[in-house]
């Protein structure tokens, strides 16, 4: 049964009219906004002209509910109507919209629109379904290895600004998302909180609020400059809010408490009347059959929102329940999951220890009634058994790239073992008992260089979760980012021990085998990986790697061509030219990158164009690639390594120290930047510095030849022939068979007899 049609009473019955003139639509969604953040709803903390003047205009909802505390189910209800349990969508991780589901773009496309989407984040990239029926769905994000994957609002504005703007006869569907008020807090300039002003994170939330609001006001006038402000139905809502440290959570999606789960709602548009508050219940799934009622345009039967205003903009009152989820706990940790119901200003949290809330007299959810309400209680509870349950929960698997996007957005990835769809969520863990869990796992995922200390954070969860896939798998990769690959062997087998078909499990492992010297077993280890997931771009990666240590380099290249096939990216494009390039086949790279295409494409043909330069000496044209590379992948460590290197080589030192700062500000152990960076101190005279930059390679890989080796240099251009003597023969151990490097120490050797 429908949620939808549970309970709808109609109240306030329109008045019959004629359809309106053809109008435009926008809907603008801002990413973990929360409503008692703007001034038209009652904040003192931040003044925000441009979402108050839509609500002087138009009409505010004061109690609009989210479906969900995450962005991808949230926006799946938002653009179809629909509940989770009918898109089907329960995570930003693992899920993909039902492409037989009418959306609000597809709607209004059949009906001659032009429809346009404009994202700013990866977590709404056109793989998890979401651009269906837009004509064109701007979804461009800055892909990096290991980087965010999201664009400033001001990139988004700009786009939809100018496809409106490109045609003045058709009417048009604009879909504007605002990502910028999501962690990480980092409002440009001059939002950002001075320092020492307010409290720290909250301050720069605010600013983000500011920032977007700023937006919305450069909106609003485009619109009056066109003068197409009368004829347009405006939307401004978001798909969830944030907890700020409310019930002891920082961000969302953990719980299903207002903070994030009540949501702003203002909408402008012909014939409604100015200024006017509406305090009934609203979701989110009501906003696509609201905006089509202000078309004129019937709603398709799947939809399970309501209108709320008619075509003439009267406002109608409805008796609707209030359905939430989320499946966090449950798909990440197997913890128990939480669903919520409300109706009017009773709210029931469903939860091994459930709890129940009266919204009128405790916004702040601080009073749980659950044992004093129990008629309450078991009514809302009998409604919430009718609708499906977690046996219709079933994640698919995501190449690794996905999830490292998703990572660098706050999203740990992955997932835990899923417990049996029949065992109740009364049988697993409340997630309130996990909080301090939980919070310390987010921590220490979004750390980009572990440290010993972090290890051992890691170890004391691992004491209260032994079983925690996730924490073993964070504890296998912090372990091999300290160079500890016989342990991380062992946190990974544990983790196959637990959860046998794991990606995570035998990737881990692959690579601590392949750190190890264990080639077969790396190959075996990552051939199971591939099998799990076959489109994993870094399966590929690791495989043609092992093969090229080998000197296998047609195997090597079989490897990156196939993975290229399965899933183009911008990491085997990369790889494929740097081999090509290595085997003398530099030749064979320029018509091979002209033909690329797909996700990072492009990046990847100037990174190959400008390699494939250098190579040939041309140093000059090697710069203009690079630096269009760097452009088009700002936070690609490879990319920005090259074009420091062609910098250097140029003998542009200073220019080359940047690049290099920045590889070394976003990844501390780079081992090249950190190597390169001592050389160019050393070109331009600064010895101390360069042995200091070699050493602190030396300390993130103690047998990382190539450091040894400079370190020696410079030693002995030092004077200290007896310490360069040592070092050099510490490199000649590491790397052997270099004719200039025994050259070097056999003069070392002679003179310090």
């Amino acid at each position: 049964m429908r949620l939808g049609r549970l309970v709808v009473v109609l109240l306030a019955l329109s008045s019959c009219s004629s359809p309106p003139e053809r109008r435009n639509v926008i809907l603008v969604s801002v990413d973990t906004l929360r409503a008692d953040y703007l001034s038209c709803y009652g904040s003192e903390k931040t003044s925000t002209p441009g979402f108050d003047r839509i609500a002087r205009e138009g009409l505010l909802f004061e109690n609009a509910a989210s479906v969900a505390p995450t962005t991808l189910p949230a926006h799946a209800s938002l653009l179809t109507g629909t509940s989770p349990f009918e898109h089907r969508v329960h995570d930003n991780v693992g899920f993909r919209l039902r492409q037989d589901l009418p959306t609000l773009a597809s709607t209004l496309k059949a009906r001659g629109y032009r429809t346009g989407g404009f994202v700013g984040s990866f977590i709404l990239d056109r793989k998890f379904g979401l651009a269906q029926g837009f004509d064109l769905y701007s979804d461009e994000t800055p892909e990096t290895d290991r980087g965010l994957r999201e664009r400033r609002g001001e990139k988004v504005l700009e786009e939809a600004l100018e496809w409106i703007g490109s045609d003045n006869e058709a009417p048009f569907f604009a879909f504007l998302h605002f990502f910028d008020p999501h962690r990480p807090y980092e409002p440009p300039p001059p939002f950002a909180p001075q320092v020492g002003n307010l409290e720290g994170l909250e301050a720069a939330y605010r600013g983000e609020v500011s920032y977007v609001d700023s937006l919305l006001q450069r909106l609003l006038a485009f619109l009056d400059a066109r003068d197409i402000s009368e004829s347009t139905v405006l939307v401004v809502t978001a798909d969830h809010g944030e907890s700020l440290g409310e019930h002891g959570e920082d961000t969302h999606g953990f719980f299903l408490y207002q903070s994030t789960l009540h949501v702003p709602l203002l909408i402008r548009a012909p014939g409604i009347r100015q200024g006017q508050r509406a305090s009934a219940l609203v979701r989110t799934i009501d906003i696509a059959p609201t905006a089509l009622a202000l078309l004129g345009v019937e709603a398709p039967s799947s939809f399970e929102g309501v209108s709320f205003v008619s075509a003439t903009g009267e406002v109608k009152t409805r008796d609707v329940e209030a359905y939430a989820e989320t499946f966090v706990p449950r798909l990440h940790y197997g913890w128990s999951e939480l669903r919520s119901l409300r109706r009017g200003n009773w709210k029931l949290v469903l939860a091994p220890r459930s709890e129940l809330y009266d919204l009128d007299s405790d916004p702040g959810e601080e009073r749980n009634r659950i044992d004093e309400e129990e008629n309450g209680a078991r009514s809302l509870l009998s409604r919430l058994e009718e609708l499906p349950g977690p046996e219709n929960v079933q994640p698919e698997s995501l190449d690794p790239g996905t999830l490292a996007s998703l990572h660098a957005l706050g999203y740990l990835g992955g997932s835990a073992p899923l417990p049996a769809p029949e065992r109740s969520f009364t049988e697993l863990s409340d997630p309130k008992d996990k909080l301090s869990v939980y919070k310390e796992l987010n921590e220490l995922s979004a750390l980009s260089d572990p440290t010993p200390a972090d290890v051992e954070r890691l170890a004391l969860v691992l004491e209260q979760e032994p079983r925690s896939t996730k924490a073993l798998s964070m504890y296998g990769s912090f372990l091999l980012d300290l160079r500890r690959p016989g342990d991380a062997r062992k946190a990974f087998e544990r983790l196959l021990e637990i959860q046998p078909e794991s990606y995570d499990g035998d990737y881990g492992l692959g690579r601590a085998l392949a750190s190890l010297g264990e080639s077969d077993s790396a190959r075996a280890s990552f051939e199971r990986a591939r099998a799990l997931d076959p489109r994993s771009a870094l399966v590929y990666s690791k495989l043609s790697a092992l093969e090229k240590s080998q000197e296998n380099l047609e195997a090597s290249e079989r490897w990156l061509r196939e993975g290229i096939a399965m899933a183009p990216s911008r990491l085997l494009y990369q790889d494929l030219a740097d081999l090509l390039l290595s085997s003398g086949r530099g030749a064979d790279v320029l018509p091979m990158a002209n033909e690329w295409s797909g996700p990072g494409a492009a990046a990847a043909a100037a990174y190959a164009r400008g390699q494939l330069l250098a190579s040939q000496q041309n140093a000059e044209g090697a710069l203009i690639e690079l630096e269009r590379a760097v452009r088009l992948a700002p936070e690609d460590d490879n990319v920005e390594q090259a074009l420091a290197n062609t910098l250097s080589g140029l003998g542009r030192f200073d220019e080359a120290k940047l690049h290099y700062e920045a590889i070394r500000n976003r990844s501390p152990c780079y081992l090249g930047a950190l190597t390169n960076l001592g050389a160019v101190y050393e070109r331009q005279g600064n010895v101390e510095e360069g042995i200091h930059f070699y050493e602190r390679a030396i300390g993130c890989d103690p047998e990382y030849a190539n450091a040894y080796r400079n370190l020696g240099a410079a030693l002995a251009r030092k004077g200290e022939l007896r310490r360069a003597l040592e070092v050099l023969r510490k490199a000649k151990r590491l790397a052997p068979g270099d004719p200039e490097l025994d050259a070097a120490i056999a003069e070392l050797e002679s003179v310090t007899r």
